[in-house]
């Protein structure tokens, strides 16, 4: 009896003790997730203001970018006839700096996309190829006009520019549906603007049918792409190359989408009826779409705050 009450015992301590460090360890591990959870959200914080500040320091630099171009624009657009000359030859030295940096900047981007590597974390950067070649490209198109058109194209470029940079800090500071959406106002209005302009050829108007075609075919285009989204809940998907990338949030909006479209799809109408509005009043339909993009524009901005 002594014997087996000693064994009971000592099988009573080992289970204490097997349950005590069970506890320890459990504790432990609570303790151990609890911090690591921790480091995690301290590191997510850490890497979510450090993006932050690189978009601010990219905006900030476009703006830069901006400012100087659209000064140069000004400066050349006001130059008299005995200063064209010297616009021509302001031009020639953009358009040899601006095609090198094209060059460079294209080559670098290439090298970026062959070694780039689904599932590698991506290193943000202030100043990357992308951003360098859209702007180059831009540069480069708008010194070749300049050297080969003299100012004509000078008024068009400087509201090109505005309106690229506009929609940069669209894409950076808004929903991306409205982002979207202020791409297919550009087109629409870039279509509407060249489907009754004189400023491309003048006494020629084959460029103003193709115009005024896609700016029919846009109206389709915008409804299918927001079809397409709200089915898919914002992803883009094809069957055929097995495609599936994310346009939108699960919860975007399309009803601006569909605005647009129909707006678009009036004003294609408009254009090809024999009595179609004169040439000057095309300018109220562009500040149609304008007043429904800046409508569109103040729900999101509320949205935001």
């Amino acid at each position: 009896m002594t014997f087996s009450r000693k064994f009971i015992r000592i099988i009573a301590v080992k289970n204490g003790v097997i349950e005590l460090l069970g506890k320890i360890k459990r504790t432990g591990g609570k303790i151990y997730k609890k911090y690591r959870n921790e480091n995690l959200k301290d590191g997510r914080k850490q890497e979510s203001k450090r993006q932050k500040q690189i978009i601010t320091y990219r905006l900030l630099a476009l703006f830069a970018v901006t400012s100087v171009t659209v000064i140069f624009f000004v400066y050349a657009m006001n130059m008299k006839r005995a200063g064209l000359q010297t616009l021509g030859s302001i031009s020639f030295a953009g358009l040899m700096f601006s095609s090198g940096l094209f060059i460079v900047s294209g080559i670098f981007l290439a090298l970026k996309l062959i070694k780039n590597t689904p599932g590698k974390i991506k290193q943000i950067k202030v100043i990357d190829a992308g951003g360098v070649f859209a702007v180059s490209a831009f540069l480069f198109f708008a010194f070749t006009l300049i050297f080969f058109r003299g100012q004509t194209w000078i008024p068009f470029m400087t509201a090109l520019a505005l309106a690229a940079t506009a929609v940069v800090y669209l894409y950076y500071l808004y929903q991306r549906e409205f982002f979207w959406f202020a791409l297919f106002t550009a087109a629409g209005c870039f279509c509407l603007y060249f489907s009754q302009t004189g400023l491309l050829a003048s006494g020629n108007t084959d460029y103003r049918i193709f115009f005024k075609v896609l700016l029919a075919v846009l109206p389709v285009l915008i409804a299918s792409f927001a079809l397409t989204l709200r089915k898919n809940k914002g992803r883009l998907k094809c069957k055929y190359c097995k495609a599936d990338i994310k346009i939108l949030g699960e919860s975007a909006k399309y009803f601006q989408f569909f605005i647009l479209a129909a707006l678009s799809a009036v004003f294609a109408v408009l254009g090809f009826l024999p009595a179609a509005p004169a040439p000057f009043s095309f300018f109220y339909l562009i500040y149609a779409v304008l007043g429904c993009f800046i409508a569109v524009g103040i729900y999101f901005t509320v949205k935001i705050i």
